[in-house]
């Protein structure tokens, strides 16, 4: 009797064994907020297009399998609001996210936001890029002019940024490895107690 407890015990955790480790799945959104980094040149001749605004730390929230929304919250100067041609970089890449709506002589706070199936919704190249990039847990969050000249900005660093990104993620499912151990010791001890017998 006690030996088919037991063969009954090991085939129960056995076929848990066999069940798929990546089942799980979920939509998830990277978010958090971070202190916008000190720049000033709306008065200056802009070298660069690219503008660092926060760098964003996503480990432990999860790794996405793809992007369905990304939105972005910043206060921002523009140097001039009529010819300003911004749009939001992540990691250096393009989303395309266009930052408009801003003021030279008020600091404004917007938030932008683009899902999949609009209009201007990034490219499965520009989304396997991001998805790549993300994968060391961080994300540099940046203003992309059409021109240098566009870069005429001033952030602010006691203002807060937000960047949310939001996909589906596939969480593994740990791996019985305790509950092996467990019935190994179980049939360690009853072959012991057999022997003694």
């Amino acid at each position: 009797m006690l030996r088919a407890k037991l063969s009954s015990t090991i085939a129960v955790l056995l076929c848990a064994t066999a069940l798929s480790t990546e089942s799980r799945a979920g939509l998830v959104s990277l978010c958090e907020f971070q202190p916008s980094i000190d720049y000033e040149c709306r008065n200056c001749t802009p070298t660069k297009r690219d503008v660092p605004v926060a760098l964003f730390d996503y480990h432990n929230q999860g790794t996405l399998q793809d992007i369905s929304q990304i939105a972005f919250t910043v206060s921002m100067q523009v140097g001039d609001p009529a010819n300003s041609h911004l749009t939001l970089g992540i990691d250096g890449i393009d989303t395309g996210l266009a930052l408009n709506g801003f003021s030279r002589d008020t600091l404004t706070e917007k938030t932008f936001s683009m899902h999949k199936g609009d209009p201007n919704w990034i490219s499965p190249e520009t989304e396997a890029q991001l998805l790549n990039a993300l994968k060391d847990g961080q994300a540099l969050a940046s203003v992309i002019g059409a021109t240098p000249n566009d870069t005429r900005i001033q952030l602010y660093s006691d203002t807060q940024t937000n960047l949310c990104i939001t996909g589906n993620s596939v969480e593994p499912t740990p791996e019985p490895a305790s509950l092996l151990a467990w019935a190994a010791a179980i049939a360690v001890g009853v072959a012991r107690r057999r022997k003694a017998v």
